[in-house]
């Protein structure tokens, strides 16, 4: 009993395997926004493997609880991840044209990374700085789906249906990254709020 109350009296503090990964999909998520941006520059390169997050997470002396949503949060990040590096392949796999939408997608993606990490980074320090950039994370990220929402809107009234087709998926794979990107705030939230 005391060892279960100590380990919930204990604060969770930094989390340099979260904060990696959160760097991880930053490299991602600028190389995608490069890909929109100027869509003949070279196709994004896979990313070496890098370490292993669950050891990281293992040597960490949190409770099991936070341990849980930070490597559920980590899980979200690398969906995240995944889901654009397969959306710059099938771009680039069936000539997909890059409107602009997916532009506009792919920059406020990477504002929403940017202040997952700023939030990431505030894990285990004083709690003001850290609401207002889950927030704006969390804004962005449903921004985005509601930009390839309306993306596909106006593909489906276009006249060629090859393109919508070819840009629906598209579409699919970058509201995948946000829907990802929400869960890895709501779960990087739960945290900050379980360690003031």
């Amino acid at each position: 009993m005391a060892a279960m109350l100590s380990s919930r009296s204990r604060r969770a503090g930094s989390c340099p395997p979260l904060l990696a990964e959160v760097r991880r999909l930053q490299s991602r998520l600028r190389r995608f926004e490069d890909f929109a941006l100027v869509p003949s520059s070279p196709a994004p390169a896979a990313e070496p493997a890098g370490p292993d997050p669950d050891a990281a997470f293992s040597a960490l002396k949190w409770p099991p609880a936070d341990l849980r949503l930070a490597r559920a949060c980590a899980r979200s990040l690398e969906e995240s991840g995944k889901a654009l590096g397969e959306a710059a392949a099938e771009a680039r796999l069936f000539g997909t044209p890059v409107d602009a939408f997916i532009r506009q997608a792919a920059s406020v993606l990477r504002e929403g990374g940017r202040e997952l990490e700023a939030a990431a980074r505030e894990l285990g320090r004083a709690p003001d700085p850290r609401a207002g950039a889950l927030v704006q994370a969390r804004k962005a990220f449903l921004y985005v789906e509601g930009l390839t929402r309306k993306g596909l809107a106006e593909q489906l009234q276009g006249p060629s249906v090859v393109r919508m087709l070819k840009t629906r998926e598209l579409y699919r794979r970058l509201s995948d990254a946000a829907a990802h990107g929400v869960e890895a705030t709501d779960r990087l939230a739960e945290l900050l709020v379980r360690n003031p």
